[in-house]
Formats: structure tokens, sequence, C-alpha cells
């Protein structure tokens, strides 16, 4: 479950599609309660949620994504391109 919410950042980006209310005004106290909310907690392999957290990290292991992810980081980050080349990205790739 720790897929989901990893940091702050990740906290923020579900913040502005809508899908967390972040009532307690800190993304760090959120990370820290979705972390403690579920520590022990395993999906089940038949739930949907399962089944995008694998697909996303199926394609987060493609090499490609994890050069290209580096490349707009490193080089488009404060150029304004960076809304060009994010719809095939994801957030939770990591490079």
């Amino acid at each position: 479950m720790d897929d989901i919410i990893a940091n702050e950042r990740d906290v923020q980006l579900l913040q502005t599609h809508g899908i967390i209310h972040n009532a307690i005004r800190s993304e760090k106290a959120v990370t820290e309660l979705f972390r403690s909310l579920s520590k022990d907690v395993v999906l089940d392999p038949e739930s949907s949620l399962d089944a995008v957290r694998k697909r996303l990290k199926m394609y987060c292991q493609k090499p490609w994504i994890t050069w290209r992810a580096n490349l707009i980081r490193t080089y488009f980050n404060n150029l304004g391109l960076y809304g060009l080349l994010w719809p095939p990205s994801s957030p939770w790739c990591s490079a």
C-alpha cells in the first residue's frame, strides 16, 4: 500500500486531482497518517486497486520510461515544456 502515497508530492498530486481531500493541511502529516494506516495491510489480489498498482509497477520498470523521466526532470523542468511532455509519464515512476 506504500505505492500509493510515498511522499508529500504524491499527496499534492492526489489532492490536485480531487482524489483525496486534505483536512489536516500538512502533506507530510497525511503521508505519515497513510503509512501508519496501511502498515500491515495487504491488498486483495482480485481488487481493482491491486490491478492498477501492478500495471503501474510494470510501466515504471520499462527502461525508456526511467530514461524519459530523468531527461524531463534534468533538462526540461524549468523550460515550460514540461506540460507538453507530461501525459505519457507517471509521477510515481522514479528515475
